[in-house]
């Protein structure tokens, strides 16, 4: 409650809009698909949390803010673009956040990168939650009704500095 976060990739806006929900003090929803923002900015008025929330149409590794408390994140899982969830993750590492929270495909090697980057950025890693994802086929390439991909969802915490 009361924090700044921002959303990378916000698509819809679905995290965006649930962090305002929960008392965020502003919202950044950043995206670079103007529709999907559309439908965010829709969705927040609905719901009433407009006032809160900022909308950005960016692409995420040329993004720079400041006085980012939490960075919430559903990135691209990295199958269709090799390691397009480490351009979210590093992104958010960037920002300097107190909190970031993200979810990626679950899979030992990529957990070990993850965990190798977080280190590497003095973040320590935690897995919250293991889950299976139900994904409907919303883009071009799905064919699947339904697709159930097993995910992890990360917490990292800025580790004190000495």
């Amino acid at each position: 409650m009361g924090k700044n976060v921002i959303d990378l990739g916000c698509g819809t806006g679905r995290l965006a809009i649930a962090a305002a929900l929960l008392g965020a003090k502003h919202v950044i929803c950043l995206d670079i698909d103007r529709l999907a923002l559309e439908v965010a900015k829709k969705r927040s008025l609905e719901l009433n949390v407009s006032n809160v929330i900022d909308f950005v149409k960016a692409w995420v590794p040329h993004i720079h803010f400041t006085n980012i408390d939490t960075v919430i994140q559903n990135p691209p899982f990295g199958v269709w673009k090799r390691h397009a969830d480490l351009v979210f993750l590093t992104a958010a590492f960037n920002l300097k956040p107190r909190t970031i929270y993200s979810i990626h495909k679950a899979n030992p090697k990529s957990r070990e990168i993850i965990v190798r980057e977080a280190k590497n950025k003095n973040y320590e890693a935690k897995i919250m939650s293991r889950k299976h994802l139900i994904i409907p086929p919303f883009m071009r390439h799905h064919y699947k009704k339904r697709h159930y991909v097993l995910v992890e969802i990360f917490k990292f915490e800025l580790k004190d500095r000495i």
